[in-house]
């Protein structure tokens, strides 16, 4: 998936992907959620429609213990999560800081981000996360 979206913005630009998933989003008339956001270019493509369109944007970046996520892969069990943990974090860090502007960027997209959530808790905890940032955004 992650070469699949690379060759997508180097053939159609960095906010493709966003901006397919934003008009599908805005088809329902309601809030939308897009999750994954890996490039900055689909963060400033996003902020550029909601202020052309005067509506809100919130980032939210939800992150966690490297050692958890390499947990929850595993026990995620899918046929791609099958990597080891040096593998897993050379993986991590390259889509972590890539320079190509095509190319994920996650750290550049946690550096935009309004909030920052940790997620090494259960999911509970992250509900409770959440929930005080759409009260603070009266959602």
């Amino acid at each position: 998936m992650v070469h699949v979206g690379n060759e997508l913005r180097a053939e159609h630009g960095s906010s493709y992907i966003v901006e397919q998933l934003y008009e599908q989003a805005r088809s329902g008339g309601r809030h939308a959620i897009i999750e994954s956001i890996r490039n900055p270019g689909e963060v400033q493509a996003l902020k550029a429609k909601a202020a052309q369109e005067n509506g809100d944007f919130t980032l939210l970046a939800i992150d966690a213990d490297p050692k958890i996520r390499y947990e929850r892969i595993m026990e995620r069990g899918s046929e791609t999560d099958h990597v080891g943990y040096q593998e897993f974090i050379m993986n991590e860090q390259r889509e972590m800081t890539n320079t190509d502007p095509n190319k994920q960027n996650v750290g550049a997209c946690i550096a935009l981000a309004d909030y920052r959530l940790t997620n090494n808790g259960t999911i509970e905890e992250l509900h409770e996360q959440i929930e005080k940032v759409l009260t603070k955004i009266h959602i």
